[in-house]
């Protein structure tokens, strides 16, 4: 029965808790924490537990209860025949019925770690009683006279190291694991533990269990051990579980990063490699080997996804060509990159784009050339384009000179163009032995016709320069006349 009072004491309510009632020395006031009291009953079957509002759970022991107590985080329960009681005098029963042969059972519960800390059976005890940090039994038993005599049994706790020692060595890891939470240990020895149990788990092939014991270990344990074990091992999918906790702790550096991602495209898990590219790019990631993986592993979708946050413009073009065939998205893509962006894309892919849409492409060219910076394109450019068809070449770049006008846009795509006939007319010059023929000669006009349009600007210097190297005398000669 519970009581709410009020002032003097005053009985405010009550309240009825059970209709049974208990064994003298079977009940005691339990505190696992200041704020938890709570009043345990031994009855036959169980130890029940009250609060003021009503009873709470049980511990279920079966079995005749001598005496209940407290000791620390433990609950001692001494249970023996009926007809026996502890005595806080020293008398069980009559003196006529001393229990010398009279065994009773001492049992210790940890309320805290749920677990049996220890039992003993111990013959002819008189009484129990704690004190001086134990738990002491005062026992009746006659010696080889025959005479009666007392004895004093203590029990003592064992060092949590103790304890935690007896524990590893009868692999009873997660007992470990309560005893040190309960007695507050560091992080660093819990991991020690967690290290411990999960190699034990992994040598049961408990791949799953060992992977969440590792989990606990990061910041703490060396994280390389880990990956290597189950990597060598091919255990892929807890390997992935360690990495993203190892991510998500931030102390994933860019190889995990990446091992990460192959370990997805190993798993064939589009959906975490999505739900990865959602999060903002980690800095340590290196995107180009991120990049490597996802095309490598058939995701292009992804890997696109991932040039486009990482800013990857020749990467994004390289995706759209190589592996989705999309050719007219890489032109759309192209068309509105920063001026250097698109020449470099142009420059590395254009050739393909040249064979597949001819037409596209060149349009995509001719608004290159139309830029503020088209002064800096060169020939080099232009033979990445149009690599093995240089009569292309030359018909674009004629066709570039003659519809652009006569601003400054195109001064270097003359060069350019004048570059590259001189080459070809010197080519041709070689390869035919000294004659010449029509291709010849029209290369030759047309360097000529170049060379005297005044509306065509272009670096005199730098054209009499290529002139000489390319042994082109007709064009020396136009332009030294030219000059004095």
């Amino acid at each position: 029965m519970s009581f709410v009072l009020g002032r003097r004491d005053e009985v405010l309510s009550k309240t009825v808790l059970d209709r049974f009632g208990a064994s003298f020395d079977c009940s005691s006031i339990v505190s696992l924490t200041p704020d938890d009291l709570q009043f345990a009953v031994a009855s036959r079957d169980a130890v029940y537990f009250y609060q003021s509002d009503g009873r709470g759970p049980c511990l279920a022991t079966d079995g005749n209860k001598l005496a209940l107590s407290v000791f620390k985080q433990y609950l001692v329960l001494v249970k023996g025949p009926p007809g026996l009681y502890l005595s806080h005098t020293g008398l069980l029963s009559t003196a006529d019925n001393l229990p010398l042969e009279s065994s009773v059972t001492l049992t210790i519960h940890d309320q805290q770690n749920k677990f049996i800390a220890g039992e003993f059976s111990i013959q002819g005890v008189l009484s129990m009683f704690i004190e001086w940090d134990g738990i002491y039994l005062l026992c009746l038993e006659r010696n080889a006279e025959g005479a009666l005599r007392h004895t004093l049994i203590g029990l003592t706790e064992k060092s949590t190291h103790a304890k935690l020692e007896m524990l590893f060595s009868k692999k009873n890891f997660q007992m470990a694991i309560d005893i040190a939470k309960s007695q507050h240990f560091e992080q660093e020895e819990l991991a020690r533990i967690f290290g411990s149990y999960a190699d034990h788990l992994y040598k049961q092939k408990d791949y799953d269990g060992a992977i969440k014991e590792y989990v606990k270990t990061i910041g703490i344990l060396e994280a390389s051990f880990v990956i290597q074990r189950f990597l060598e091992g091919g255990h892929v999918t807890q390997l992935a579980c360690y990495l993203e906790a190892l991510n998500a702790a931030n102390l994933a550096s860019s190889d995990h990063l990446i091992l990460l991602l192959n370990c997805y495209a190993r798993l064939q898990d589009k959906t975490r490699i999505n739900d990865f590219l959602q999060k903002p790019i980690n800095p340590q990631m290196n995107v180009p080997a991120a990049l490597h993986v996802l095309r490598q592993a058939n995701f292009p979708d992804a890997a696109l996804r991932l040039a486009q946050l990482s800013g990857r413009f020749a990467d994004r073009i390289g995706i759209l060509i190589e592996d989705m065939d999309n050719c007219g998205a890489a032109l759309e893509d192209i068309a509105q990159f920063p001026f250097d962006e698109a020449l470099r894309a142009i420059c590395n892919y254009g050739h393909i784009l040249m064979d597949r849409l001819p037409t596209e492409t060149l349009q995509l060219l001719d608004k290159l050339c139309s830029q503020p910076d088209a002064s800096r394109i060169n020939v080099h450019h232009f033979l990445k384009v149009f690599i093995n068809n240089r009569l292309g070449l030359m018909q674009f770049l004629e066709r570039y000179i003659t519809t652009s006008g006569t601003t400054v846009k195109v001064g270097g795509v003359v060069d350019a163009l004048l570059e590259l006939l001189l080459y070809e007319i010197n080519r041709l010059r070689e390869t035919q032995a000294g004659s010449k023929d029509s291709a010849h000669e029209r290369l030759s006009q047309l360097a000529l016709r170049l060379l005297r349009d005044d509306k065509l600007p272009y670096d005199e210097k730098k054209a009499l320069l290529l002139c000489h190297r390319r042994a082109f005398f007709d064009g020396c000669i136009y332009l030294w006349e030219k000059q004095h």
